[in-house]
């Protein structure tokens, strides 16, 4: 009887903990860098922060639970060895 007392205890408690740890985890946003050249950056765009595509896919999921960074820049490329390269 004791020891069906003390492992529901612990069934309780486990339980509690890990309700408590997803609640702390999901309340941290969830963060996407977008990374690339002068089409992610927004070149040419009137308004680059919200018309480039790092701006309307910030827009699509909202800021509440995600940061979305534009990290383009204008003339860079991702190739190694070729030109101006991150």
């Amino acid at each position: 009887m004791k020891q069906t007392k003390f492992y529901w205890s612990v069934i309780v408690i486990a339980m509690m903990a890990f309700a408590l740890t997803s609640l702390s985890v999901s309340a941290q946003k969830q963060k996407i860098s977008c990374a690339g050249n002068s089409i992610t950056y927004g070149y040419e765009l009137s308004d680059p922060y919200n018309q480039s595509y790092p701006g309307q896919l910030r827009t699509l999921l909202g800021s509440t639970n995600w940061a979305v960074g534009n990290f383009g820049d204008s003339g860079r490329t991702t190739l190694k060895g070729s030109g101006y390269s991150y």
